[in-house]
């Protein structure tokens, strides 16, 4: 990984860690913003239109 995102990788992980073990009402928060999030996620590994030429 580069260092910038290993950067952004630690700094998700420390917000996720404070609002799962934070008050009820941050956990639950966060619960419902991964829930809206996820089925989003397969868009992250999917490639972009004319990404092969670039490469």
């Amino acid at each position: 990984m580069l260092r910038e995102e290993v950067y952004h990788q630690m700094h998700t992980a420390l917000w996720l860690e404070r609002l799962a073990g934070g008050t009820t009402e941050a956990r639950q928060r966060l619960l419902q913003a991964l829930a809206q999030l996820w089925p989003a996620t397969p868009g992250l590994f999917e490639p972009l239109s004319g990404e092969s030429l670039l490469l």
